[in-house]
């Protein structure tokens, strides 16, 4: 047998993962650079019947979080196509939400 066959994926280890920043309410906001961009994310977190004081320990008002963030990204991608850095700080702090979600 090669080595290929005998060797698992492993995958990154646990303990890289766990060095990672967990996501708190700052993070969120803070990656909302422009006003109407916070403006949008914040109204619908609220819509769903949220409040900042939330996230820290409601499981649903981090989930919502997420879809806050998605909804503020695909904005940005359709109307503010020039807006890179901010849409890809935003794609960045959801993608460390649900991996700190979903894992």
């Amino acid at each position: 047998m090669s080595r290929l066959q005998t060797t698992k994926n492993q995958g990154p280890s646990r303990t890289s993962r766990s060095r990672k920043r967990a996501v708190d309410w700052r993070m969120v906001s803070g990656c909302l650079e422009q006003p109407e961009t916070r403006e949008l994310a914040m109204a619908y977190f609220k819509s769903l019947g949220f409040k900042p004081d939330d996230f820290g320990h409601v499981r649903l008002a981090q989930e919502a979080a997420v879809s806050s963030l998605t909804l503020a990204e695909d904005w940005l991608e359709s109307r503010h196509p020039g807006r890179r850095r901010e849409r890809a700080r935003i794609g960045e702090v959801r993608r460390q939400l649900e991996v700190a979600l979903w894992q």
